[in-house]
C-alpha cells in the first residue's frame, strides 16, 4: 500500500501554501483521499499533478471583453 501524505507534507512537496492545496482539490485539479475527517494525498497523485500541470484544466473561463456603446442621445431628467 502506498503511503499517504498529510496536507502539510503535500504542500511542502508542491512548494505551495496549504490554502493553495485546498483550492487545487476543490477545483478538481488534485486527487485526494478522505479517511473519516482527514484528507490525505498519494505521492503518485502529487507527481501526476506536477507532470500534468494545470494548463487547460481550469474551471473558470477568462472574462469576455465588454463592448460599451455610447448613446448619442442625452439622458432625460425625470
Amino acid at each position: 500500500m502506498e503511503a499517504l501524505l498529510t496536507p502539510a507534507e503535500a504542500a511542502k512537496i508542491l512548494k505551495v501554501h496549504r490554502t493553495s492545496l485546498w483550492r487545487f482539490q476543490n477545483q478538481g485539479l488534485l486527487t485526494y483521499v478522505r479517511i473519516g475527517n482527514a484528507i490525505r494525498y498519494r505521492q503518485t497523485d502529487l507527481e501526476a499533478f506536477i507532470e500534468g500541470g494545470v494548463r487547460g484544466q481550469a474551471r473558470h473561463q477568462p472574462a469576455k471583453p465588454r463592448i460599451i456603446e455610447k448613446s448619442s442621445e442625452k439622458t432625460r431628467a425625470r
